[in-house]
């Protein structure tokens, strides 16, 4: 027996015992049986069987469904959170490339990798600004235009576009949209220009390091570039790996089952109706909840794309409702000096063989053992 086949059982088991002890109860109490008196006898008995499911749906869902809600609400904090990160995290870009230019210097800041961490501790980066009143109200007529868009980048996506000819508009998809906006409205388009000068000579020792330990037949303990994770559900990615790795026949197994498999295997690329079902089922679930919520839904075609697109567009309302009640909490944070929590980043451990790295790569090159560079 499956554990769901179990779990139904047990959860029937519990119902019909509620309900024999519900309706036990209706029928022996005195002051409900005179209440009853006035109503005909079988819409008596009809009401009693409804009354004892709905107790029995009270006593085994009621917290769940308001612990489900709050989720829902913590959810929109936390995505608007996010946003607000957002803002902190342009600062902290552009002062990236200002630093590996050569332009400014930072205390608490001396090798690029460091701008890792505090990527992950960005509320609590003391330098650079706090978010103001301006810095919000920008952000906040982003919300209302058509460009916005939830963060969907993490800090090393964000330290690959430097390397992006900011001059070529087929790569302005490679920007998160907040960028591109704040660019528009302030002078911050510069930063991208600025040549990295510090990154390149980090680039340099580290490479004169990797040498010297293939030399010695030794695996480098760090080796530059790290590409982003590998994507396990991707079809582009799973497509190309088995092309590449696998014999003929393997490959054309491995189209056949693409092609003919009833369930795809894929969560990214996949094919576009693939899962509509099942978001559209999420989507009600949570409307059931949601009383006095009223979801316009566009013409379209496949009428669950058109329920989807407009539920996307709810949450980003939601989230660009939310945002006040967040920045509200964060001038409170910081103005009362509570610190925010911070992130796990697992980089730290790599920071301290990074910085060995470079510096070994200083001294191969017959530079000083230091990172003064």
């Amino acid at each position: 027996m499956s554990k769901y086949i179990q779990e139904l059982q047990e959860q029937e088991e519990r119902r019909n015992a509620s309900k024999n002890q519900t309706i036990q109860y209706l029928t022996s109490n005195a002051a409900i049986q005179e209440y009853f008196s006035q109503f005909d006898e079988h819409s008596v008995k009809r009401f009693m069987e409804f009354y004892a499911d709905l107790i029995f749906d009270i006593e085994e869902y009621g917290d769940k469904f308001q612990k489900s809600s709050e989720d829902d609400i913590l959810a929109y904090f936390e995505r608007a959170q996010n946003c607000l990160k957002e803002i902190q995290l342009k600062k902290l870009f552009d002062l990236r490339c200002e630093w590996g230019a050569g332009y400014v210097s930072v205390p608490e800041i001396e090798i690029s990798y460091d701008f890792e961490l505090w990527a992950c501790n960005i509320f609590n980066c003391s330098f650079i600004s706090p978010i103001s009143l301006d810095d919000f109200n920008l952000y906040l007529q982003y919300t209302e235009s058509d460009s916005f868009n939830e963060p969907q980048h993490d800090w090393r996506s964000y330290e690959r576009l430097r390397e992006v000819d900011v001059q070529d508009d087929s790569e302005e998809d490679e920007f998160p949209e907040w960028f591109l906006y704040h660019n528009m409205y302030t002078d911050a388009a510069e930063y991208i220009s600025m040549p990295d000068i510090r990154g390149k000579r980090e680039d340099f020792y580290i490479h004169l390091h990797n040498n010297a330990e293939e030399e010695k037949n030794e695996p480098p303990i760090f080796k530059k570039p790290l590409q982003p994770g590998i994507k396990e559900r991707c079809k582009k990615t799973t497509t190309d790996f088995v092309k590449s790795f696998e014999t003929p026949r393997r490959i054309r197994l491995f189209e056949n089952y693409v092609k003919y498999s009833p369930v795809n295997p894929f969560w990214y690329d996949a094919d576009e109706n693939a899962g509509l079902d099942d978001s559209v089922e999420e989507i009600m679930y949570k409307l059931s909840g949601m009383k006095d919520i009223r979801l316009p839904v566009e013409a379209n075609a496949d009428w669950r794309k058109g329920l989807i697109k407009a539920w996307e567009k709810f949450e980003l309302e939601q989230v660009r409702l939310t945002l006040p009640e967040v920045y509200a909490d964060y001038l409170f944070k910081t103005k009362n000096n509570i610190k925010f929590p911070e992130e796990e980043n697992f980089y730290t451990s790599l920071l301290t063989t990074i910085r060995h790295n470079i510096i070994n790569g200083r001294r191969i090159n017959g530079e000083p053992a230091d990172l003064n560079f």
